[in-house]
């Protein structure tokens, strides 16, 4: 028989790892430095006036309002909102199905407190290195929010315009 030929079932080299990596710290540093400009400062908040009814029960969100000087247009904002269930793990990769969640009551969606979906772990220490100062305190405030890790985490925030044309994509 001779001898045996060595396989390798790995899929990537460490180069190529090492190389994916990089790129996963390039984009995060991208990210970061995006949600860093995208942001404003909230003025107010207070319950939105609009009731919208659904299939599921009748909703309403928030008001938000940002400083004049910022010329943002007020939105109502809705956190939260369950668009679709996988209910059980097998259902994994598969399409999702209509949310059984219903309610008789107006329902206000003022803050998003449902599941987020698994997300890898930070290592904070490399990322120190890696980064500019501040950049890591923001991802680890982010991380507060992953209380509640779960494959059935199908929600959104929608935010819509009290007055002018929607944007739809």
């Amino acid at each position: 028989m001779g001898c045996a030929k060595r396989f390798s079932f790995e899929l990537f080299t460490q180069e190529e790892v090492s190389n994916m990596k990089k790129s996963f710290i390039k984009v995060l540093f991208l990210f970061a430095a995006l949600i860093d400009t995208c942001t404003a400062p909230v003025f107010k908040q207070q319950y939105g006036s609009s009731r919208i009814k659904t299939p599921y029960g009748e909703m309403r969100g928030l008001l938000i309002e940002f400083p004049r000087h910022s010329n943002l247009q007020y939105v109502e904002g809705y956190f939260g909102l369950q668009y679709a269930s996988i209910q059980t793990v097998s259902l994994r990769f598969s399409v999702p199905n209509t949310p059984k969640e219903r309610w008789n009551i107006v329902r206000v969606f003022k803050n998003f407190n449902g599941p987020v979906c698994t997300q890898p772990k930070v290592r904070t220490k490399r990322l120190n290195v890696l980064l500019p100062e501040g950049f890591v305190s923001k991802f680890e405030r982010l991380s507060s929010f992953a209380h509640k890790i779960t494959e059935d985490c199908l929600r959104l925030n929608m935010y819509v315009p009290k007055t002018g044309k929607c944007l739809y994509f």
